[in-house]
């Protein structure tokens, strides 16, 4: 008994699968395309899309046409959510979303095409300044030990390994200069 109860349990989590992916492709749709109406249309024109559409699909015309029934069920999902004002307004939300979102990783490849290499340029000369500003820096502080001890102060006691910058600066001067600061 619990084998058959294991099985169905399996087929039924199976179904419930196949149906999630369905959810999730009608998700990403333009359920407006789905109805062959323009965006924004009202409800009659809707109704009309749905009837039309229902018509050529709907299960009793199409018996044994696994396609059509599916075709039908997408079409009948369109329509709840199109005439329900709630629903209708998430999804019109959601595809501007989509669009929009489009729109600008349409702009940022345009922009890395437009950058090319010269993106990879400007990041090494950045470094490469940053570096050089920070070893004069470091060697302006070397050479005036005033300067280094006006920035030590501003240095909280909290942070940790504030003395040991102050060791570290000393033995640099040392061998800097050959003598202790």
């Amino acid at each position: 008994v619990l084998r058959v109860h294991a099985s169905s349990s399996s087929s039924s989590s199976r179904a419930a699968g196949e149906r999630a992916g369905s959810e999730e492709n009608q998700e990403n749709e333009d359920l407006y395309a789905v109805l062959g109406v323009a965006r924004g249309s009202g409800q009659e024109k809707i109704k009309a899309g749905y009837r039309r559409l229902a018509k050529e699909c709907h299960p009793d015309a199409n018996p044994d046409d696994p396609v059509a029934a599916a075709r039908f069920r997408k079409i009948s999902h369109a329509y709840r959510t199109l005439l329900h004002v709630g629903l209708r307004r998430m999804h019109d939300l959601h595809l501007s979303r989509q669009e929009i979102h489009e729109k600008l990783l349409r702009e940022e490849k345009e922009e890395q095409s437009k950058l090319g290499g010269r993106r990879l340029l400007l990041v090494a000369g950045t470094t490469t300044t940053v570096a050089g500003l920070l070893t004069f820096a470091w060697i302006s502080i070397l050479r005036s030990p005033t300067q280094f001890w006006i920035f030590f102060r501003t240095i909280p006691e909290w942070v940790p390994g504030k003395w040991k910058i102050a060791e570290f600066y000393s033995v640099c001067r040392e061998a800097m200069t050959g003598s202790s600061p």
